[in-house]
């Protein structure tokens, strides 16, 4: 299956003075129904750099749905400062959909 995917973005919030933040990765993506949620999770397996990989997972829910494409948001958050973080890969399959390598920080 091909996944048209757009608009990556790496985010690290930061709370001046209380320590910690939010880290957030964001994309859009094309799916086949409305009924298909995608999913970001941690991978199972990282490598030894300081990149995170992610898996991309499609969630099918239950009952019937026009077959349309239809853009989706698909965000994973982790708590934390997580400066150290070059670049996240996004696997879906086993295979490499997408890296993603500029860190927007806000604080």
């Amino acid at each position: 299956m091909t996944i048209i995917s757009k608009d990556w973005t790496l985010q690290n919030d930061l709370m001046p003075g209380i320590g910690g933040g939010t880290f957030r990765v964001r994309g859009t993506l094309t799916v086949a129904n409305p009924g298909i949620t995608p999913v970001l999770e941690k991978a199972r397996i990282q490598d030894r750099s300081m990149g995170l990989n992610l898996e991309l997972k499609l969630v099918q829910e239950e009952g019937m749905f026009m077959q349309v494409q239809t853009e989706k948001e698909v965000c994973f958050e982790m708590p934390g400062n997580h400066n150290d973080i070059p670049w996240v890969n996004v696997l879906h399959d086993g295979e490499l959909l997408c890296t993603i390598n500029k860190i927007e920080t806000t604080s």
